[in-house]
């Protein structure tokens, strides 16, 4: 009976851990369909070209990679193959992932076309380090890239994407000629809670100056802030008289002695223009270019601010900030609660004050015009009848005095 019993047991036993697997199994496999299931896309595959001046090229000699807009490591990465094509490859996503990016400040999720959607921004850019070694300028500041994904209703996902120029690089090889650097920077935008973004493509002018009297100046001088964010002055071209001018040394005994040497040319670049809601960058821009000569005539440029490999020259930072609500100061008069914003994008505490004039938009091709708004406040009904009414005493007076100085010229 107890042998009976012990089996029975036995056979219980079993047959429960063959359930609870059967069940375990039943759970793996409904979590793996669903994960099958999960609608993904992928883009076209990424192609850029690269190109060198100066001598021919050679396959698998730059590197490019592409990474989030704000990340550092890259996500793909290529060489560039003899004929120039440099072949990233696919991204890839899932609604998951896209989720995850939304979450993470990376993706933007919006709607388009009445569908949902996300919009993922990437930077693609060639890696510098080590090029002025080998005699090789750079030209392309990182390229930026959007990709669009949507929800197209029936499980399936689609991405698209689009950039700010076709993916061209350009490099130079230098052999004694002047060498050029492309002078590019950035105007990003940030947006406080609870603020509203704002257009802001074209609304504001950069300016570039230089102390160095030795410096050449870029293609343009003044640029305005366009697609992308993007401020674009153009090439500057240095050559080996600019360099002997800024060490001040004779051209030809430099050519021949076989020197190593180098000059750092500086720039400045300031902003100017406003938008409402919209508090600008205070900081002026550096910018340093470091121009060697081999000793051999053969010249080199490098951009020296940080970090020039994975972003442009210089960026100007904004602020979109939340504009105070002033309904409640409505009974005073009109715009009497408009408050000007601080440098910090709080209400200025001196509204009561006269604004001082700030810069404007000037016109491409302008050396700048200038916009003054000029905010009065009294902040108090009583104090401007009082003055009110001080004028029109004065005035009396010296009414009555010239009717007195009148009366007495009359008898003499």
């Amino acid at each position: 009976m107890k042998r009976m019993q012990l089996i029975l047991a036995m056979v219980f036993a079993l047959l429960c851990v063959c359930f609870s697997g059967s069940f375990a199994f039943a759970d793996s496999e409904n979590a793996s369909a669903t994960n099958a299931n999960e609608a993904s896309c992928e883009t076209d595959a990424i192609v850029g070209t690269v190109k060198i001046d100066g001598r021919p090229l050679h396959a698998g000699e730059f590197d490019f990679g592409v990474k989030y807009a704000n990340g550092r490591d890259d996500l793909l990465s290529a060489k560039n193959e003899a004929d120039g094509t440099i072949d990233f490859g696919k991204l890839s996503f899932t609604v998951t992932s896209l989720d995850e990016l939304a979450q993470n400040g990376i993706a933007e999720k919006t709607t388009i076309d009445g569908v949902p959607a996300w919009i993922v921004y990437y930077l693609v850019h060639e890696k510098t380090n080590g090029l002025s070694d080998v005699g090789v300028t750079p030209h392309t500041a990182p390229v930026s890239l959007a990709v669009t994904v949507k929800d197209e209703g029936n499980g399936a996902l689609s991405a698209s994407f689009q950039t700010a120029n076709e993916l061209c690089f350009d490099n130079t090889y230098s052999t004694g000629e002047p060498v050029t650097v492309f002078l590019a920077g950035t105007k990003d935008l940030q947006v406080e809670e609870g603020a509203s973004l704002v257009d802001i493509e074209g609304k504001f002018r950069f300016a570039i100056s230089t102390k160095d009297i030795a410096a050449p100046m870029p293609e343009s001088t003044d640029a305005g802030n366009g697609q992308w964010g993007r401020i674009e002055f153009g090439f500057i071209t240095f050559s080996l008289q600019d360099l002997n001018k800024a060490l001040d040394v004779d051209s030809d005994s430099a050519e021949k002695t076989g020197w190593l040497r180098s000059h750092v040319f500086k720039y400045k670049v300031t902003e100017r223009g406003s938008v409402p809601g919209v508090v600008n960058d205070p900081e002026t821009k550096t910018v340093r270019f470091k121009v060697t000569d081999d000793g051999k005539g053969n010249l080199t440029v490098v951009c020296m601010e940080s970090p020039f490999t994975a972003s442009t020259a210089f960026t100007f930072t904004n602020r979109c900030v939340v504009v105070p609500d002033n309904s409640a100061n409505d009974g005073i008069g009109p715009g009497a609660g408009d408050k000007p914003l601080n440098s910090n994008g709080d209400a200025d505490p001196n509204a009561g004050e006269v604004v001082s004039p700030s810069a404007g938009n000037a016109p491409s091709g302008t050396s700048g015009g200038v916009s003054v708004s000029t905010i009065a406040k009294t902040g108090d009904a009583t104090l401007t009848l009082a003055v009110v009414l001080a004028a029109v005493v004065g005035l009396a007076m010296a009414v009555a005095g010239l009717a007195c100085g009148r009366g007495r010229n009359h008898k003499k």
